[in-house]
């Protein structure tokens, strides 16, 4: 091999490996069950009920495409990506309530669920964001 095609070999896997750090494609982000009840988050459930797959945030998050539901629950949904397979929030968040939008970078449509223990705290999702939701944030 020439040293001008061993060169763009590994140019090549270079940034493969720059392209998957660069996209958040990295295990630790989106391979972990992270239940929020313990660190003032909330949970999005993949069914219209707790008893079905669940990813916890404690952040805002402008695009749901790269988060899956990790936590197993009763297995349904679990390993699904979180964008436009969610049904039911929780928020465990006693200072802020959250907001879950049906477009990224919190456009379009909005449903708002209250601080813990709130009337609105926990729920389904509406009919217009069942299924149909792409990002979240504190409100």
């Amino acid at each position: 091999m020439s040293a001008k095609r061993t060169f763009s070999v590994i140019s090549a896997g270079a940034f493969a490996a720059a392209a998957l750090t660069i996209t958040g494609a990295t295990p630790a982000a989106a391979d972990t069950c992270m239940s929020a009840a313990d660190k003032g988050g909330y949970e999005i459930y993949y069914n219209s009920n707790q008893d079905s797959a669940w990813q916890g945030f404690a952040w805002n998050d402008a695009n749901h495409y790269d988060d899956y539901f990790m936590c197993k629950g009763n297995g349904n949904g679990y390993t699904q990506v979180v964008k436009n397979n969610a049904a039911y929030v929780v928020n465990w968040n006693n200072s802020s309530g959250v907001r879950i939008y049906y477009n990224s970078n919190y456009q379009g449509a909005s449903q708002t669920f209250g601080k813990v223990f709130s009337s609105t705290y926990a729920g389904p999702l509406n009919s217009t964001l069942k299924n149909n939701n792409a990002s979240s944030h504190y409100v």
